[in-house]
């Protein structure tokens, strides 16, 4: 469950940085959680009591840049699951820079892990979030397990997604 009502950002999108700052953090907590913690500290994401996974405040979400797999939008609309949608590009953006400081590629165990992971949770907040359910929730489930490996596209600002690191 998201512990916000609503995601808290700047409210226009900042060119200079790229994106909307999160002005408030964002946090998503589930007893779930705790099987996975281990993949998720592997990439630098730390829950809290290994239940609670927030984004910082200063995070920058820029929703332009953000991957979705073909055909997600026919599914879900993204004005309903922002809350979602802001996790999965922190969680991603975590994954990317563990591939960029490691030099790894797609096909490291840490990181076909952390994004298996980072899928599940996302599936599972959509449900929780945008009222994504039945025959539906298991159609972005397979588009996202199976067609968003761009999502793990390194590129070039990000060292620049934090507001503090500017």
């Amino acid at each position: 469950m998201f512990l916000s009502d609503k995601v808290e950002m700047s409210p226009a999108y900042d060119l200079s940085k790229q994106g909307y700052v999160l002005s408030d953090k964002l946090s998503f907590e589930d007893k779930a959680l705790k099987q996975v913690v281990p993949i998720l500290k592997d990439v630098d994401v730390h829950p809290y009591r290994w239940v609670r996974l927030t984004v910082p405040v200063g995070f920058i979400h820029n929703p332009f840049k953000l991957s979705m797999p073909p055909g997600f939008s026919f599914f879900v609309d993204k004005f309903s699951i922002e809350k979602s949608l802001v996790v999965y590009d922190y969680l991603t953006w975590k994954i990317r820079s563990y591939k960029s400081n490691m030099n790894v590629k797609d096909d490291d165990p840490t990181v076909s892990k952390a994004k298996e992971v980072a899928d599940t949770l996302f599936v599972d907040m959509l449900s929780k979030e945008g009222n994504v359910d039945g025959w539906k929730l298991a159609a972005v489930k397979f588009l996202v397990k199976n067609f968003n490996n761009s999502v793990l596209s390194v590129r070039d600002d990000e060292a620049k997604r934090m507001a503090d690191a500017n």
